[in-house]
């Protein structure tokens, strides 16, 4: 018996230490490198990278990051309206990683040389959902296989012309090796998803299961939900304002009339999430059970979840 005692001890401690160990360093190059301006829609040519852009990825379970190192800046070359210019990282930055394998890089400050003029600007860099006035701009979480997508969106007139409408900037790359992301912290997934949508209205319910929903963490910062449907976007609303607390609930307004509102659960209890819209973009041609996809970005909290809905007369429907 005591022998049997032993060995399960030891499986229990190697089960419990198989995902507590140092996550090796990876290496990625940005490729393809985009850098566009919807409004004019034109897009930036980007040289093709050299071995100097390759990028060293460290990470840190302790702090959830991931940092990102050159071993020197190296500006990327592009063309844009008959204009050259080069833009360039800082030798490092860090992201926020989670267990998604969603990244979120704070304040990146990109250095862009165009026209003789030259300006370093701020940009948040997501896998998930950046937005400036009317301009979004859509990543993708880490895959298996190291597969990446970040996403910024650049204000109006913090760029030299033919850059100085709002801008947008996609980067794709593979990391290898990909990363065990199951250690870091996890996040709360979108469940239980129902309502209805229209063209004229919008409410929807739902959970946030699983992770943590800290209120203190989501509170006054900002925060933005986006909905899609097989590829097709339905909304996408900002609440620059976040979070702020009504009571038991949490409460974010949009300035569209749209409106959030959590319920934190006590201990494991999910939060409760109601949503309220003016009106969504429903796609004309969607029939039949249709996959509607939320994301709902709030400060450090990326959550996901997506379920089919029943299309009919330009309505989404899901739940009773």
């Amino acid at each position: 018996m005591r022998s049997l005692g032993l060995i399960c001890l030891l499986l229990s401690t190697s089960a419990a230490l198989a995902h507590d160990v140092p996550v090796n360093p990876g290496t990625c190059t940005f490729d393809p490198f985009e850098l566009s301006v919807p409004a004019g829609g034109s897009s930036a040519t980007v040289s093709s990278p050299t071995a100097a852009d390759a990028m060293r990825v460290v990470y840190s379970v302790a702090s959830a990051t991931a940092q990102f190192q050159q071993r020197s800046v190296s500006p990327r070359a592009f063309s844009i309206g008959g204009a050259t210019g080069t833009i360039a990282f800082p030798q490092a930055f860090n992201a926020q990683l989670a267990a998604s394998g969603d990244l979120h890089a704070e304040d990146v400050a990109l250095r862009v040389a165009l026209g003789g003029v030259t300006a370093t600007v701020p940009v948040s860099l997501t896998t998930a959902v950046a937005v400036v006035g009317d301009v979004v701009a859509t990543g993708s979480p880490m895959t298996g296989d190291g597969l990446v997508t970040l996403a910024g969106v650049i204000a109006a007139g913090r760029l030299p012309a033919p850059l100085d409408a709002t801008s947008v900037v996609r980067l794709t790359c593979r990391v290898a090796p990909a990363p065990d992301v199951d250690q870091f912290a996890l996040v709360p997934a979108v469940t239980s998803l129902a309502g209805v949508l229209s063209g004229t209205a919008g409410k929807l319910r739902g959970t946030l299961k699983g992770g943590t929903v800290s209120a203190a963490s989501i509170s006054g910062v900002p925060a933005i939900l986006h909905l899609d449907a097989g590829g097709a976007s339905l909304a996408t609303v900002d609440f620059p304002g976040g979070f702020t607390v009504q009571g038991r609930n949490l409460v974010a307004e949009g300035g569209d009339g749209s409106r959030l509102t959590l319920r934190v659960g006590k201990g494991r209890a999910p939060a409760r999430l109601q949503v309220t819209l003016p009106g969504v973009a429903v796609p004309a041609d969607a029939t039949g059970s249709v996959d509607v996809q939320a994301t709902l970005v709030a400060g450090p909290m990326t959550a996901r979840g997506s379920r089919p809905f029943r299309a009919r007369g330009g309505t989404l429907r899901a739940g009773s």
